[in-house]
This record gives C-alpha cells, sequence and structure tokens, in this order.
C-alpha cells in the first residue's frame, strides 16, 4: 500500500490475487492465500481473486479478477471500517467502533460465529462476530491465518478462534466462538499492543516492546532458534540475528515464515484538536488536527450527523481530498449540516487515535418570500408597470429588505420577465429566490402600437 492509496502487488497470481486494482484508492489492505481485501479511502470494502466460499463478500461465490464491492446491506450498514484481515478462505474487517465483522469459509471455525461448519458451511455476506469473550470488548486489531484468527482488544489481551493444528491459538483444539488466550509462557503478566498470524503461527508484541511468536515451528518462523512448536508465546530471540539491539515495531508471517520491522515505534499523539466553528451558510469552513508519532501517522476525518456523542462516519475523500490530510476543508455549507461534529483519526503501526470533536455551528440565511408567478395585462406598446412586496426575515438581524432586479414599480415589457431578489444578513449568510412576472398583450398595447390610442403604460386605456 502506497502513501497515496495505491495498491500494488506480485507473486502467485492465478486467481488474480495480485492485480492491482485500477481507480482503488485504499487505506488498509490484506493479502490471503487466493484473495485480497482492501478499504478505501471513500469507505467501502473491495476484494477480489478466488470467492469459492463467499471470501469476496459479494453475495455470490463468483471469482473476480478486479475489485467487487463487500455487501455494506446487512451487517455493515452504516459502519465505518478502520481494518481489514484476509485469511486463506476467509475474510475480516474492523469497524470504528471495534466491532468485528467475518465472511468466507466456516470449515474450521474461522467465522467465529457460534455456528459449526454442518449449519453455517460459509457465508457470503458479512456477519457480525461478538460472541464469547468479545461480547462488550472493544477490538483495536484482527487478523487472519489459514485456519484460525486472531483479535486484540483494548485491554491488551488477545481472543482467538477457529482451529488450532499447531498451538496457532495457544492450544491444540477448536473454537467456534471468540475465546481469551491464556498470558501464560512468555506472555504471562504483560499486555500486547500488536498481533499478526501467519498460516499456522501466531505473534504479537508487548508494550515493554518484546516480540512474541507460538504455533508451528518446522521452518524456525517462530525465530526461538528451535524448531520445536509451541503451544505458549516464546520471545523471539534478540540476543543474536539481525533483531539484536533493535526494537521491533511491527510483525507479519506468511505460511512458514516471519518478518519484523523494526524502528523506534511510537503510537500516535494528537497534539492539536479542531476548534468549533460558526460560519453563515453557504461560507466555507476548515478543521485542522495534528499528532506526533513514529512511523508517522495517517490521518482521516470523520463526521456525525449526531454531535460528538452520534456515530462518526469517514468523509469521502473522492469528494473531499482534503479529508485525507490534517487540514479539513469545507465549501458551501448549508444549515443540513448544523450541529455536525467533525474529528480527526491518526493511525499507526502501533495505534489508532481520535481527536476531540469540534462542532460546526451553521447561521441559517435569511427567510425570503417572494410572490408566485404573476400575470398581468400590458396598458401600451412598452408592456406595463408592475408592483409585488417581497419581504424577509433573519434569525440574527430580525426584517431585512431584498433586493429585486427588475425592482418593484418598475416597467415590464410584454412577455416572461424573471425577477431575481436576494438579501444577505450582517454574518454574510445570503439567500437567493426568484419568481416570473408575464404581460399578456390587450387591446390597450394593440391601439397603442397603432397610435388610435394616446395610452402610456401606467394609465388607463
Amino acid at each position: 500500500l502506497r502513501p497515496d492509496g495505491t495498491v500494488v502487488g506480485w507473486g502467485l497470481n492465478f486467481e488474480g490475487q495480485c492485480n492491482a486494482p485500477a481507480g482503488l484508492v485504499a487505506s488498509h489492505i490484506s493479502a490471503g492465500a487466493f484473495h485480497s481485501v482492501a478499504a478505501s479511502r471513500d469507505g467501502t470494502l473491495a476484494a477480489w481473486g478466488n470467492n469459492q466460499y463467499g471470501q469476496l463478500g459479494d453475495q455470490t461465490t463468483v471469482r473476480s479478477d478486479v475489485p467487487v464491492i463487500v455487501n455494506s446491506a446487512g451487517a455493515l450498514a452504516g459502519k465505518t471500517v478502520m481494518g481489514v484481515a484476509a485469511g486463506t478462505l476467509c475474510s475480516l474487517a474492523l469497524d470504528s467502533d471495534g466491532k468485528i465483522y467475518a465472511w468466507g469459509s466456516n470449515g474450521t471455525l474461522q467465522l467465529g460465529l457460534g455456528s459449526f461448519p454442518s449449519t453455517l458451511p460459509y457465508s457470503s455476506t458479512p456477519r457480525a462476530v461478538g460472541l464469547g469473550s468479545l461480547s462488550g470488548k472493544t477490538v483495536t486489531s484482527v487478523v487472519a491465518g489459514a485456519y484460525h484468527c486472531l483479535a486484540l482488544t483494548s485491554d491488551g489481551k488477545i481472543h482467538s478462534w477457529g482451529t488450532s493444528t499447531d498451538g496457532q491459538m495457544g492450544t491444540v483444539g477448536a473454537s467456534a466462538v471468540p475465546v481469551q488466550m491464556t498470558a501464560n509462557g512468555a506472555l504471562a503478566g504483560k499486555n500486547v499492543v500488536r498481533i499478526a498470524a501467519g498460516h499456522y503461527h501466531s505473534m504479537a508484541i508487548t508494550t515493554d516492546g518484546q516480540t512474541l511468536s507460538w504455533g508451528k515451528n518446522n521452518q524456525g518462523q517462530l525465530g526461538d532458534n528451535t524448531i520445536n512448536n509451541r503451544t505458549s508465546p516464546v520471545a523471539v530471540t534478540t540476543a543474536t540475528g539481525l533483531l539484536g539491539g533493535t526494537t521491533t515495531i511491527s510483525v507479519t508471517g506468511g505460511q512458514d515464515n516471519s518478518v519484523a520491522m523494526t524502528g523506534v515505534g511510537v503510537a500516535p499523539a494528537v497534539t492539536d484538536s479542531p476548534d468549533d466553528q460558526t460560519v453563515p451558510a453557504s461560507s466555507s469552513v476548515s478543521f485542522s488536527a495534528t499528532a506526533t508519532g513514529n512511523p508517522a501517522p495517517s490521518v482521516r476525518w470523520q463526521s456525525s450527523a449526531s454531535g460528538p456523542g452520534g456515530t462518526f462516519l469517514n468523509i469521502n475523500t473522492t469528494s473531499n481530498p482534503s479529508a485525507a490530510t490534517n487540514t479539513l476543508q469545507l465549501t458551501n455549507v448549508s444549515a443540513a449540516v448544523n450541529g455536525y461534529a467533525y474529528r480527526a483519526v491518526f493511525t499507526n503501526a502501533d495505534a489508532v487515535v481520535y481527536s476531540t470533536p469540534a462542532v460546526l455551528t451553521v447561521i441559517p440565511a435569511p427567510q425570503m418570500v417572494v410572490p408566485a408567478a404573476i400575470t398581468t395585462d400590458a396598458t401600451g406598446k412598452n408592456g406595463a408597470v408592475v408592483t409585488f412586496n417581497v419581504t424577509a426575515t433573519d434569525s440574527t438581524d430580525g426584517t431585512l429588505v431584498p433586493t429585486c432586479t427588475p425592482p418593484s414599480g418598475a416597467v415590464f415589457p410584454i412577455g416572461t420577465t424573471t425577477v431575481n431578489c436576494t438579501v444577505t444578513n450582517s454574518l454574510g449568510s445570503t439567500s437567493n429566490a426568484s419568481f416570473t412576472v408575464t404581460v399578456r398583450r390587450s387591446y390597450a398595447s394593440f391601439a397603442d402600437l397603432h397610435q388610435l390610442t394616446d395610452s402610456s403604460p401606467g394609465s388607463d386605456p
């Protein structure tokens, strides 16, 4: 995933899973064995590749070489996706409320729905995962292996479900619902900030910076200087090898290997939150927020139609690219967004943090009342003098006097003329309205035209 949101892929591609999706601007991606999943910056989910068990989530089992939209009409309706994970034959999504959704094969119980393959062999649409040890918990990260899945909750605990053939769930066995992993071995007394899953092994980084691993180890993928499988977490050795004297800030696993990224990892810390804003309708407004962290965190703006206590949703970056920058810019705001709250979400390898929300107050535009369409007869060859009354009231300034073109009392020519009226309050909020005036030909105008009478506009024929 490149910084600009474009995706590149490489490797075995007989299912199209490595195809670079044209036009997709992603915020999160994950590669499974035969398919790929991405969360786009506009809030939609896409997947491509093998779909034998519905792991693309588009309510079919038809493979696709190009991204298809994951069904968002069911469990994902109204949700903002903050993370994705692709297993061998299943997919997972994590929303901004810390809830998990799963779809694809349930052959090894990896959907975590409490259902067995005999009753739910697979699901081609996302379903909410909220049973077992995840009930009432807030999930901060989710990963998927070949037969198992892991979730990290905000209290630093690991939860697992699926099938553990080699100890990758911290035990040997299976569970159709999430269970909290026992904090034994090198994990005893520690909390976790990062998790990762290979096909048959698992990894974690603890708050004190230690890297742990457990599960299958036939190729030394646990990094503990042995090839012994482990049902309890062991520490990845740093006494020798390239990890000596370094700090691991991110890990990931393949089928029989593990990869670590070293550096000085620092979780994002918000240094400046946006301020509340009050502006007139039809004006522009901006909100700014900043955060520190290593790696430098990405930023994504969200809005809540119900104020700071409501549900926040990602702002579409296709229609508003500033939603992926430190300064959110809104133009031509209307009274419809009065009371909306806006916040910035900062994400790096260590954590996701949120700025304090800011509330937008939009001063409504003046209310203007114009007449219905006016129709009258000409009083002479030049048309007719037409008078009308246009009024305006405003919550800030009270009664206002609109300006209309042409004005009341002007001579309107024969035919239809549009009258455009405008009024602006002291805060610069403007309302516009229009109506038509139609002047019909009459005997007076006909006679005047042929000089049969000396009538003029405004006089009796």
